[in-house]
């Protein structure tokens, strides 16, 4: 059955190729980023031309409404739930990296808490189901990606080290699965593990 998937950060190289596979497996996606310039704005724009280029390829150009938008501002969040019948949320949208935190704090505060507080109000207030595993993948994945990256793994082995340790984000992976969200994890992983490796040759 399609859904209505709105992915925050979707402009972002893992959030990118997110909405290319909830799209292509037949949801329809609202993507929102506010394209900012914590890496070149340029290369968010490059993710979404090809992701629009890869779903026109495939018949699945309508799927896809981009929103250049920012979750702190609550209206903007709330015009989306309003106008799109949401049924479910990939949260990516957040301000990364530690050293940067530290220089400004209240920022991270702003966007990471702050921003995520707007879409989960706005989810409640639409009678979005309250399914906490969706919201605890994302850093988990990026995290053994990382690691993976840095170890010379290969994406195969990111399964193991992200449920390694069993518990919460083991059911998290596994509700996940069998909603159906199977091949949008599993491009997570290649498009979180890619990425580590391109930030890895960068330093």
């Amino acid at each position: 059955m399609s859904r209505t998937i709105l992915v925050t950060g979707a402009a972002g190289f893992i959030g990118s190729h997110i909405v290319q596979a909830l799209a292509t497996r037949g949801d329809r996606v609202v993507g929102l980023d506010n394209l900012n310039d914590y890496y070149d704005p340029a290369r968010k724009r490059a993710n979404l031309d090809e992701v629009r280029q890869a779903l026109r390829q495939s018949g699945s150009g309508e799927a896809f409404t981009f929103i250049q938008g920012d979750i702190r501002h609550r209206q903007t969040v709330e015009e989306i739930f309003s106008s799109h019948a949401i049924d479910g949320i990939v949260h990516l949208a957040a301000m990364a990296g530690v050293r940067v935190s530290i220089e400004n704090p209240h920022l991270y505060c702003d966007v990471n808490i702050n921003g995520t507080l707007n879409l989960l109000d706005a989810a409640v207030g639409m009678g979005i189901p309250r399914e906490p595993a969706r919201l605890m993948v994302a850093q988990t994945v990026a995290g053994a990606a990382r690691l993976a990256a840095e170890s010379g793994e290969s994406p195969a082995r990111l399964r193991e080290m992200v449920t390694s340790r069993g518990g919460t984000t083991e059911r998290a992976l596994e509700t996940l699965e069998a909603r159906g969200f199977g091949p949008m994890m599993a491009m997570a992983v290649q498009a979180a593990y890619e990425r580590a490796k391109e930030l890895g040759g960068r330093s």
